[in-house]
């Protein structure tokens, strides 16, 4: 969803199209639903609404069974997500479309019921009883519309509206007809606690399990009873004998509770990691089991605590030996747990405590991973960085930024030019972000040089018709500083597919820091051929008032080489030019 207002938001309409292009190669490549088509950006219009709404609904409105269910559950989603959240105009938009095309066509609305039954068969939805409720509530002149043209899925009946949403519609847009093989169950209530098979090692833990599955939607009833169940399994003789099965059983019990709050994850763990590894590695792998994006809480829980040694060791419990691959697929796991928790929290009708996962990685894990984690654990510097910022919004960028810029710790090392040019592969959401954490880190190094070496490496290394987000990253950070010899050097040779960039840069130096360019400037005049050639290249692109135009030794070493038709000045300006004394040559750098 960021990167999409980042598309709408950020991106010119004369830069649209380039932007489509990366959207779709970066979300919808190699999806079989997507093949032979192209995303477009729509801007929504009152002209443009029936014909985006037919384009949309064009295969539920011509179903048959050959057409592949893929293709239709996009735009269920859709109208879906639409009446979890509320946006009553887009359903009504939809619905009202819908029931137009069906309303005296009964061929139609048997192909959309036969369409919406196939959904449902799938396993996407149980029914659209949600949406006849919302209906019956907001509009009910449309509801009474939509039973009267699609009576097999639109009649009102009398269930439980929460228990018609499934999870794993929600969990992963990029491939939403696969059944998320973490979270395909449903939540569990009390009487599928009650119907659980407990085998006959876990038979103590009946009743405790149950009056704990009594009490989980008061958090402060839930703990005191999770700590009788820790202690009853700590004084078991054969309490590691059924770490694992009671690490399953747990989690099948709290998994309502782990998806709704924060506090429960924590305090599970916390009791976990004050037992022994012999007990507490069985438990965890056990729940890991049910739910494998326990690791990535795991993970968050050690970094936020300083101490990695418990997740390292649970690796190799679960047959993870590869720490920092491991490491970074949990880092991307952090967004699916706050997915997770939010369509939990929608379907349950609890509070919401927003993207936790996300904001603990970003904000804790990966800071304490680049100041302590152990060089055998520690991943690419490039491809960590990576993972951060391809899964962190704005506002938590903006925050890493102000900590870098307040020195708590530093991301880029000594490794900036390779993380740059790595990042010349990267789609362009992660290398904006990269470029918005480099010009904070910069600022707090106070502009070092190791750092301008590095922007020469890229900007040698760049194509300026693709890489639009280096060269302006670049351009941003090398306004703030005086060049040097080498610095000027590297942007003067700059080809003319760059401009107008090398003459930019020139202009704005030249304001700022005239008496340091001017005898740079000079010495290449008075330098090798070539240097020269690219001096004169670059100035002559310069508006004639620039200052650096204006200099006199800059005229006079341009008039020396005579180069008719660089200057517009004046004879008299010439003359005076001449009649400067001669500066002496600088030392050029290499």
């Amino acid at each position: 969803h960021e990167h999409l207002r980042f598309v709408l938001d950020k991106v010119t309409h004369v830069a649209a199209h380039r932007y489509q292009k990366w959207f779709q190669a970066a979300f919808l490549q190699g999806q079989s639903a997507f093949e032979g088509r192209i995303a477009d950006l729509i801007r929504k219009t009152a002209a443009a609404k029936t014909r985006v709404l037919h384009a949309m609904y064009f295969d539920f409105l011509h179903y048959s069974p050959d057409i592949p269910v893929l293709q239709l559950e996009p735009a269920m989603m859709l109208l879906l997500k639409a009446t979890k959240n509320r946006n009553h105009g887009m359903v009504q938009d939809i619905m009202t479309f819908l029931v137009a095309r069906v309303d005296g066509a009964p061929d139609v609305a048997a192909k959309v019921a036969a369409a919406i039954s196939a959904l449902i068969k799938l396993g996407m939805m149980r029914n659209l009883l949600p949406l006849v409720d919302y209906l019956g509530e907001f509009h009910p002149a449309l509801g009474k519309q939509s039973q009267a043209a699609l009576p097999l899925h639109f009649t009102p009946q009398d269930v439980d509206m929460a228990s018609n949403w499934t999870e794993q519609s929600f969990l992963d847009d990029t491939h939403p007809s696969t059944p998320s093989p973490d979270r395909s169950h449903p939540l569990k209530t009390r009487a599928d606690v009650a119907a659980l098979a407990f085998p006959e090692s876990l038979q103590v833990f009946r009743e405790p399990m149950l009056a704990l599955q009594l009490v989980q939607s008061d958090v402060d009833k839930v703990i005191p009873a999770l700590s009788h169940v820790f202690v009853l399994w700590s004084d078991l003789a054969n309490a590691v004998a059924v770490s694992l099965e009671l690490g399953s059983l747990v989690y099948k019990c709290l998994e309502r509770s782990f998806l709704t709050t924060t506090s429960v994850p924590q305090f599970v763990l916390d009791q976990c990691l004050q037992r022994p590894p012999h007990l507490h590695l069985p438990l965890l792998h056990g729940m890991y089991k049910q739910d494998s994006v326990l690791s990535s809480r795991l993970l968050a829980h050690c970094c936020v605590h300083n101490n990695l040694t418990p997740y390292i060791a649970f690796c190799d419990m679960v047959g993870l030996p590869d720490a920092p691959a491991a490491i970074l697929q949990d880092i991307g796991l952090c967004v699916h747990v706050d997915q997770a928790c939010a369509l939990a929290c929608s379907l349950l009708q609890v509070p919401y405590a927003g993207n936790v996962a996300v904001a603990t990685t970003c904000l804790g894990v990966v800071p304490y991973l680049l100041e302590h984690a152990p060089l055998a654990c520690m991943p690419r510097l490039d491809a960590l960085i990576r993972s951060l910022v391809s899964v962190a919004p704005p506002v938590v960028v903006a925050k890493l930024s102000m900590r870098l810029l307040l020195s708590e710790f530093s991301i880029f090392k000594d490794q900036t030019a390779t993380v740059l040019l790595s990042s010349l592969h990267w789609n362009s959401w992660e290398q904006w972000g990269v470029w918005e954490l480099l010009s904070a880190e910069w600022q707090a190094k106070h502009h070092d040089k190791a750092t301008v070496a590095a922007l020469r490496k890229v900007l040698a290394c760049l194509d300026p018709q693709t890489h639009g987000e280096a060269l302006s990253g670049i351009l941003r950070l090398l306004l703030q500083i005086c060049p040097d010899m080498a610095l000027l050097q590297c942007v003067l040779k700059l080809s003319d597919a760059f401009d107008p960039f090398p003459s930019s840069v020139l202009a704005i130096w030249s304001d700022k820091w005239l008496s340091s360019v001017q005898p740079l400037v000079v010495g290449l005049l008075h330098d090798t051929k070539d240097a020269a050639v690219d001096v004169r290249r670059q100035l002559s692109k310069l508006p004639a008032n620039a200052l650096l135009l204006q200099e006199p030794y800059v005229r006079a070493a341009l008039l020396a080489e005579s180069i008719p038709g660089q200057l517009s000045g004046s004879a008299s300006c010439s003359e005076t030019a001449i009649d400067e004394p001669v500066m002496k040559k600088p030392k050029v750098d290499g």
